[in-house]
């Protein structure tokens, strides 16, 4: 049964809260998950009885018959790792409920625009059809010729009437996909979710918060004594950035074989330019001090969170005017073209034929 966004970030607060008040996950996990719908509860109950045959909860997140998202599994690791796992999985909580809540804004906003485009095929199939019909008709009876473009579109109209039903099959469409795109492991954008980058604003939206969260995440496991190495291998596969995860990666090998972040070797900079540019120098600018790090990285992470939260205010205040603009307009221009096209040409064509 596969996780949904909200089940993703119930479970996340789920373990955090066990956690943090110190309480066993293999004796307490299926309750906690109770009354949360089928979908959690499944899976808390399988997790549940897995600790108790002795796994350890990041092996059971690991395991792919369990669908629960990469990016959990790992934000799980980078807490077992840190012994802060209540506030990796915290973080990973509040990357999911910002996801949602990015969800619902773009829903607001495409609400009423998609009102409108349900209104206009209503139009069209119980108006505007019938009056095509009854206009090629009038022509033929009058014996009147009209442009080749309108004479073309008048005879397909008639053959095909079915075109009117793309707009509400589209509508479907994009609402089907909206809820495909709502599971779990949608938090990466790496599948059908993709489509969504198309919005304007939101692929960069998502870069902020995948910038935020790979940054906050690397400045918690560096403050908890975690070397920088594995704390750069843990905060890329949280990321969900397979830039950053790559990248990451090639940067902890190179640290391990000697080389420093703010080293002028071809391979770091290569590695370090896969990173966001405020944690590619930062990571330059501090090199390996501990304590200059984790000062420098929360305040990249804060950076990010706040440029984060200024465009999502833009989503929400901004987003639904300009999507009522383009759909109201082109649904606008759209049916008076179908209306005034033809009639425009018929008072033309009689025109001629009064001056004749």
């Amino acid at each position: 049964m596969t996780l949904r966004l909200g089940d993703l970030q119930e479970l996340a607060d789920e373990i955090r809260h066990l956690v943090d008040a110190g309480l066993p996950l293999e004796q307490t996990l299926s309750a906690a998950g109770a009354g949360r719908g089928d979908r959690l509860k499944e899976v808390a109950t399988t997790i549940e009885n897995r600790l108790q045959q002795g796994e350890s909860l990041e092996n059971i997140l690991q395991d792919p018959s369990l669908r629960v998202p990469r990016m959990l599994a790992a934000a799980v690791s980078a807490g077992i790792h840190s012994g802060n796992l209540e506030l990796t999985t915290e973080l990973m909580g509040d990357y999911a409920a910002d996801v949602v809540q990015l969800r619902t804004r773009l829903l607001q906003a495409a609400a009423y625009p998609f009102t409108i485009v349900g209104v206009a095929s209503a139009l069209i199939m119980l108006v505007v059809q019938h009056f095509l019909e009854a206009y090629r008709d009038s022509l033929q009876q009058m014996r009147l010729t009209v442009t080749p473009i309108l004479a073309t579109f008048l005879e397909w109209n008639y053959r095909a009437p079915w075109w009117v039903l793309l707009l509400p099959l589209l509508m479907v469409g994009v609402f089907f996909f909206w809820f495909i795109s709502g599971r779990a492991g949608s938090l990466s954008f790496r599948g059908p979710e993709r489509l969504l980058l198309l919005i304007p604003g939101v692929a960069a939206l998502i870069r902020d918060l995948q910038n935020y969260t790979v940054t906050r995440m690397l400045s918690l496991l560096t403050g908890r004594g975690v070397g920088l190495p594995e704390a750069l291998i843990l905060a890329g596969s949280v990321s969900g950035r397979r830039s950053y995860e790559q990248g990451c990666g090639e940067m902890a090998a190179l640290i391990r074989s000697g080389t420093l972040p703010d080293s002028k070797d071809s391979a770091m900079i290569n590695a370090s330019g896969k990173l966001p540019p405020l944690l590619r120098t930062g990571l330059k600018q501090v090199s390996l001090d501990e304590n200059r790090m984790k000062h420098r990285l929360q305040a990249i992470a804060d950076f990010y969170r706040q440029r984060f939260d200024r465009n999502m205010l833009w989503v929400k205040l901004i987003m639904p005017v300009a999507m009522f603009i383009v759909v109201a307009g082109t649904c606008t221009l759209g049916y008076a073209l179908l209306v005034f096209w033809p009639v425009t040409e018929l008072y033309h064509r009689l025109g001629e034929l009064g001056v004749n």
